[in-house]
């Protein structure tokens, strides 16, 4: 299954296997992954650690926000002299 999952979805995605490991401790034993880390991503004081999305077998991708363009609108050219 492939798809993008924001922040929020990862940490569900932790939440529940975490539950299904038994909690914080076993889920920690089991991936290797500092059970502090854990507590604090799931409480929301740490961002995710790679650690974890490792355990998850999740990857970071970082997306530029872009608004999307109308419909045959085509970015300006530069010129020679590098100015629209």
């Amino acid at each position: 299954m492939a798809g993008f999952l924001e922040r929020e979805d990862v940490v569900a995605v932790l939440r529940e296997e975490v539950d299904k490991a038994g909690g914080q401790v076993a889920w920690s034993k089991k991936t290797g992954v500092d059970r502090s880390n854990v507590n604090r991503v799931l409480n929301g004081h740490r961002p995710l650690p790679e650690t974890i999305l490792v355990a998850l077998k999740l990857r970071a991708v970082y997306i530029k926000n872009v608004q999307a363009m109308p419909f045959g609108h085509r970015p300006h050219k530069r010129t020679r002299t590098g100015k629209s």
